[in-house]
């Protein structure tokens, strides 16, 4: 109801209440006969505007379960939850898998194959190196977050920015920022990551994107309030100093020089 406040004018949104409830006052109604009524009252069609928010408030989450035999790939499937399970079926992914070597992660394989429904076998990989992180992702990533294991997650945490591909490092960011959101990874695993990857960020949409969801953080008092308070002013003051230190040691008046000095000003 709130969303629909801010999607109305205030005499849209009484019009539609007044009309939701005079054709409904004794009768079991539900969302349905609700966005009819708005949708009359405010002489436009809600529907399509209701199943946007409905997966907003409801992203399509995909995990995937891994199995290894003398370090090879024996099963990997793709798990999907969806509102909408019909939806998903042939929708494309693209799986990147990576592997741990001495000062860089090494892309193995890239694969795209659709959904199949709820859970899909993936062939393609089988025989292959045991992966120490892979990446799912889709067209329209709007609506959908991937799962991470925990050994892909303790891969991205020590070793996320040797990874070459800048395109692939900011996809793998946006989905950390999607999973602390939703809550599907711990607050203080998140920042953990921030803080042995932020610094050495060279990509000044990466760092934007990085410092955008710490303000989303630290405003989301479930996860934030979550933290001690001891440890949010570690947090704080961590990031200070991680930003003091990047201003010494870049070229004064650089984009990036300038994208630190703000957040050190904040």
């Amino acid at each position: 109801m709130s969303a629909l406040t801010h999607k109305l004018s205030d005499s849209d949104f009484s019009a539609g209440l007044a009309l939701y409830l005079q054709h409904n006052s004794f009768k079991q109604a539900g969302i349905k006969q609700l966005i009819k009524a708005f949708s009359q009252a405010s002489q436009q069609d809600l529907n399509s505007w209701y199943q946007s928010f409905k997966l907003e408030q409801n992203p399509t989450q995909l995990s995937y379960q891994l199995q290894c035999e003398q370090g090879k790939v024996s099963v990997l499937t793709l798990d999907v939850i969806s509102l909408n399970q019909q939806a998903i079926a042939n929708r494309i992914v693209t799986l990147t898998s990576y592997t741990q070597g001495l000062h860089e992660l090494h892309k193995q394989q890239t694969q795209t194959l659709p959904l199949t429904g709820a859970v899909t076998q993936v062939k393609q990989l089988i025989g292959y190196r045991c992966p120490n992180l892979i990446l799912a992702t889709t067209a329209n990533n709007e609506h959908f977050y991937s799962l991470f294991s925990q050994a892909s997650l303790q891969t991205i945490k020590s070793s996320l920015n040797k990874i070459k591909d800048s395109q692939i490092r900011q996809q793998i960011w946006q989905q950390l920022g999607k999973n602390l959101m939703a809550e599907k990874m711990d607050t203080r695993s998140y920042l953990q990551t921030v803080f042995v990857n932020y610094a050495d960020e060279d990509k000044l949409a990466i760092l934007q994107l990085i410092a955008a969801q710490l303000e989303q953080l630290q405003a989301t008092p479930t996860l934030w309030r979550s933290l001690p308070q001891g440890y949010q002013q570690r947090v704080q003051q961590g990031l200070r100093q991680l930003a003091q230190r990047r201003i010494m040691q870049l070229p004064a008046n650089s984009e990036l020089t300038q994208f630190w000095q703000t957040q050190l000003n904040k």
